[in-house]
Order: C-alpha cells, then structure tokens, then sequence
C-alpha cells in the first residue's frame, strides 16, 4: 500500500520521493533540469535505486543510500538467498526494517537483558548464538530496532529479499559488529 501511495505521489514506476542529500553532480544537475522542464521545483526530484548508487556488502548483498541526512538515513537493500549480516547493535540508532518483496528474517536475543540497550553488546558478542528469537517478515511486514539490541538481517528464503532500512539518527560510525550466531 505504501509502495503504491509513493507511485501515485511521484508519478513513476516504484520511485520515492525526496531529496537523498550529496553533491551537485551531473546527474543532479540533469535531473533538476528535467524538474525544471516538468515544472516541479529543483528541489523535488524523485529516488530510487535505479538513480542512486549501489554499495555492496556482504555476499552478493547491496545498499542504494534513497535519504542521508545526520537526523535519519533510509536505505533500500537486497539480500540473495543464502545470506546474512554481521551480527552487530547500534549505539544511539533506531532501525525500522519494513520488507518490500521476499522474506527476511531477523535474529535478536531471546530476552532483552542478554544485551541491556544500554549502547554495549559487551564482549561476549556470542552471547546471541545461546539463545536467539527469529522473526520471519514478508513483504508489507515491519520490525523496529532500539538502540543497543544485537540483532542481524538474514534470508533464510529460495528468493531475493528487499528491504528498506531507516535509520534514526542517520550518523555514521554507530554501528558495533559483533561475532554472527551460531545457527542450529
């Protein structure tokens, strides 16, 4: 339903809208006059991940950065089937995980005081592998993360998986790996 509300807003296929911040490069340069032409302000132009550069990470897995401002970052990611993320907490970030297409599954501690929120996964990072709570979402499916819960984004699944992350605050460096579970 969001998905569909952001076409109907942005007047093309699968497009979001909003500024993702950067430079004034070419495209952007290109992409304003073709705002101008359509009589829209420089300013509102549509992102996507056909518009945005893809950072890769992990096996075969990548990031399109659709918003990055210091107050929150939203992130559209795709996850072959097969892989995982580091297991790993946020110091001061909220994450809100919502999937597009396919199935993710998110690993956490069974029990909050495992990990305390209070910023620290301490050393013992495996302490997630003892007892892990796995949360499968599909597609129009949502999950929040509070700051300092080790958690990781698996796909468990035969298919893709595509999801959006939005991060909040969008600084960088917030992010502490810790070791993967261990799975059964």
């Amino acid at each position: 339903m969001a998905a569909a509300a952001a076409k109907r807003v942005s007047g093309g296929e699968g497009e979001r809208m909003h500024d993702a911040g950067g430079g004034e490069d070419a495209r952007d340069e290109g992409q304003a006059r073709m705002n101008e032409e359509a009589g829209r302000p420089a300013w509102l132009r549509p992102v996507s991940a056909s518009t945005t550069p893809a950072e890769p990470w992990g096996q075969g897995c990548a990031a399109w950065r659709l918003l990055r401002e210091d107050q929150v970052q939203v992130a559209e990611e795709t996850m072959p089937p097969g892989t995982a993320e580091v297991a790993h907490h946020h110091e001061h970030a909220r994450q809100f995980f919502y999937v597009l297409v396919g199935a993710l599954t998110m690993r956490s501690p069974r029990r909050r005081d495992e990990h305390d929120c209070d910023g620290d996964a301490g050393d013992d990072a495996s302490a997630l592998s003892k007892d892990v709570a796995s949360l499968t979402l599909e597609a129009g499916d949502g999950l929040f993360v509070p700051p300092g819960m080790l958690h990781q984004a698996v796909n468990e699944s035969d298919e893709p998986v595509t999801f959006l992350v939005i991060t909040v605050p969008g600084q960088p460096g917030d992010r502490v790996d810790a070791a993967a579970p261990e799975t059964a």
